[in-house]
Order: structure tokens, then sequence, then C-alpha cells
């Protein structure tokens, strides 16, 4: 794995870039987890961000500041993968690690709005090419 990905042991928010059918960029702030190699991001199941990754799983990271609109460190490419819900304590499990009471306090607050969220996995590209053979 290319040691850039530890950035994201220490950095709060990423900006996560998916794209478009028409191949625009769309740059979304969100809090990421980081483990097994890969990045975690925690998010309501009905986002386009999830609608564009099932369309398109290619995406890209670049740490950030909570708004998204200042950012820092490498660019960091790789593909994401919606997690089924038996799947969901993979990603639940490296948010725990890095955000224990937030993430916590978001979970309960979602499960009291009924909130339907989803972990996406984001495999860096390397990883998703020696995969592949």
């Amino acid at each position: 794995m290319n040691g850039e990905w530890n950035i994201l042991a220490k950095t709060a928010f990423v900006n996560i870039t998916t794209y478009r059918q028409n191949g625009s960029p769309v740059k979304t702030p969100v809090w990421v987890g980081f483990g097994d190699q890969a990045a975690w991001v925690w998010t309501n199941r009905d986002t386009w961000k999830v609608k564009r990754l099932a369309a398109n799983p290619a995406c890209q990271l670049r740490p950030c500041n909570v708004t998204g609109r200042r950012e820092f460190g490498p660019v960091l490419t790789g593909n994401g993968t919606v997690l089924a819900d038996r799947d969901r304590e993979l990603g639940r499990r490296w948010f725990l690690k890095k955000y224990p009471v937030q993430f916590r306090i978001y979970e309960c607050l979602g499960k009291l709005r009924g909130s339907d969220t989803v972990f996406i996995k984001i495999d860096p590209e390397e990883n998703v090419a020696d995969q592949r053979h």
C-alpha cells in the first residue's frame, strides 16, 4: 500500500470526489476511518455520493477541513464499494476507533431520526489492481 494513505489515520475529514455520469467531479467533505488497508466513509444510503459510486466506483480522497473548502495533503485514488448491511461492522469498527464519542452520538441520533446509513469501503487503486490478478 502507498504510504500516503496513512495520513487518513490522522485527519478528521476528507473530501471524497465521486463522478457524475457525464464525468464531472463532485466533492463532499466526510469523516473518514482508516484500517485494513482501506478508507471507510459513513453516510446515508440515499445520498448522491452512494448513487454515483454505484454507477462508477472510481473516487478520490483528499484531507480537508470540516467545510471541505481548504484541502491539504495528497490526492488519494481508489475505488469505493457500498457495503451490504451484513458487513457494516467492518466499517463501524474503524469509526469507533477514530471517533469513539462523536460516532456513538451521531449513530444514536441517526437511529432516533430513522436514518438509513451505510459504510463505503474505499480500496487504494493499487490494491484493487492487485486483487484482479
